[in-house]
């Protein structure tokens, strides 16, 4: 006997075991959400290199860059204008990009700050040679200590913060987040499936409604209390760059959420579309020939 066309001995079982399988539906789909929502950002060093481009970070760090190596300079006799011309923001986007490189990928090549001491060291012997400052030993001293400096000042303010740790925890979650988004796939696939020759189809849309729709609200509660409590643009981070940084970045993160609630209510939408053409023809069937039960 057909279980799409028929009733089961125990309806009520069938109903109850349809119940289950939809709670555990909405339940897969909302963690293989939360997965696919981790790949695509926290896991992706493109996600964040964007984001780096989108909250202009590198001019913010440029700028800070140009302020601390203005200080030194004062003491040093050098003018504001020099440092201004001595820092390239594109360098200081591409070290970015490579500390992100790193960050993901500890295999990846190491930014090379030798070179940049030995730029500044360059810059800074050339505009003394220009103003006819003699360069002694003692002066030479002092324009390799002062680029030392800048390295240094420089190597910090382009480093991620929390490095080590944060490579670490990202190296340690890659292949257990892939592992748990390919297994959740295929659960929510296989209760699908299971689903689909259980019920009849209509039944079978309309339990996928009912798990499309909760996976979306869950999703959804948390997004809608942090973008309307306003606490974003609420961190307390001092640093311009840093806060530009994290700020666009949680924007984003908070956005792709968003189309996750979007692909989850287009297939409530798609099943519900379904749902009605088939109940117009099982209504159609049943008006024509009475014996026909639809479960």
């Amino acid at each position: 006997m057909s279980i799409k066309l028929n009733a089961d001995q125990n309806p009520m079982m069938k109903h109850i075991i349809s119940w289950i399988l939809s709670f555990f539906l909405s339940l897969f789909l909302f963690l293989l959400s939360c997965a696919a929502l981790f790949q695509a950002t926290v896991l992706s060093p493109s996600f964040l290199k964007e984001q780096i481009v989108k909250s202009n970070a590198a001019f913010y760090l440029t700028q800070d860059l140009k302020e601390t190596f203005v200080s030194y300079g004062i003491s040093s006799d050098f003018d504001e204008d020099f440092f201004n011309s001595a820092l390239d923001e594109t360098q200081v986007q591409s070290d970015l990009f490579g500390e992100v490189d790193q960050l993901y990928d500890p295999s990846a090549p190491q930014i090379d700050f030798d070179s940049f001491q030995n730029q500044m060291y360059q810059k800074l012997l050339k505009n003394v040679k220009e103003r006819n400052i003699e360069v002694t030993d003692t002066v030479d001293g002092a324009l390799q200590y002062l680029a030392q400096v800048c390295r240094e000042s420089y190597q910090e303010t382009v480093r991620i913060p929390l490095f080590s740790y944060a490579s670490g925890t990202l190296q340690f979650l890659k292949k257990p987040i892939l592992i748990a988004t390919i297994g959740l796939a295929a659960l929510a696939l296989f209760v699908i499936v299971f689903l689909y020759f259980l019920r009849h189809k209509r039944s079978f849309c309309r339990y996928c409604i009912y798990a499309c729709s909760g996976a979306a609200l869950t999703l959804f509660v948390p997004w809608a209390v942090v973008v309307f409590s306003g606490k974003i643009e609420k961190i307390g981070i001092t640093q311009k760059a840093l806060y530009a940084l994290m700020t666009t970045y949680t924007h984003q993160v908070l956005f792709f959420l968003l189309l996750m609630i979007g692909i989850l209510v287009l297939m409530a939408v798609i099943f519900s579309i379904v749902y009605l053409v088939l109940e117009k023809k099982d209504c159609q069937r049943m008006f024509n020939n009475p014996s026909v039960k639809v479960f």
